[in-house]
C-alpha cells in the first residue's frame, strides 16, 4: 500500500469516526423530506400539515403542529427529560384544540344574528385567545429548555475536542 492510499484510507477512517461521535449531536434531511435527529428519531410532514415523529420504542407515532415543536420534543425524551417531553406534547394537543375552537368561534360570531350571540360568542373568543397565549408562553419555556440543553450538549463537545487536542500537543 502506498502513501497516498493510506492517507486516503485513514482520512475515510477519521471521518466515518468523527460522524459516529457527532450522530447523538445532529439532524439530517433526506431527499424525501423526512428528518433524522439523533440517528433515531424520524420527523415527517403528513398530508394534513402534522409532523409525525417516529421512534422505535413509540406505539405509534407522535404528532405535533409544527417541527419546532416535534425537534424540541425529541431533545427533551432523548435526553430523558421525560417530564418536560410528555408536558410540551400535552401543550401542542392543546394548542390545536384551541385553534381549532377558535376557528368555529370567529366563524359563529360571523352568523351571530342577535346582539346576545354576538357577546357571547366575542367572549368566547377573547377567552380563546388568552388560553392561546397561555399555551404559546409554556410552549416557549419548554422550547428555551430544550435549546438550553442542546448547546450544553455542544459546548461539553466542544471542551472534550479542546482538551483532547490539548493533550495531544503535549
Amino acid at each position: 500500500m502506498n502513501r497516498e492510499t493510506a492517507k486516503k484510507r485513514l482520512g475515510e477512517i477519521l471521518k466515518r469516526e468523527m460522524i459516529k461521535e457527532l450522530q447523538h449531536l445532529y439532524i439530517k434531511q433526506d431527499k424525501y423530506g423526512v428528518y433524522t435527529l439523533f440517528n433515531e428519531y424520524k420527523v415527517k410532514q403528513n398530508t394534513d400539515g402534522y409532523f409525525s415523529i417516529s421512534y422505535r420504542h413509540f406505539d405509534e407515532p407522535k404528532t405535533f403542529s409544527s417541527m419546532r415543536h416535534a425537534v424540541s420534543f425529541t431533545v427533551l425524551h432523548k435526553h430523558n427529560n421525560t417530564t418536560q417531553a410528555r408536558e410540551l406534547e400535552q401543550l401542542d394537543s392543546k394548542l390545536s384544540s384551541v385553534a381549532v375552537e377558535l376557528r368555529q368561534h370567529k366563524r359563529l360570531l360571523q352568523h351571530s344574528k342577535d346582539l346576545d350571540s354576538f357577546f357571547i360568542f366575542e367572549t368566547k373568543i377573547q377567552s380563546d385567545t388568552d388560553k392561546k397565549q397561555f399555551i404559546l408562553k409554556e410552549l416557549r419555556q419548554h422550547i428555551n429548555s430544550s435549546k438550553r440543553f442542546q448547546d450544553s450538549l455542544f459546548d461539553q463537545k466542544l471542551e472534550r475536542d479542546k482538551a483532547l487536542k490539548f493533550r495531544k500537543r503535549r
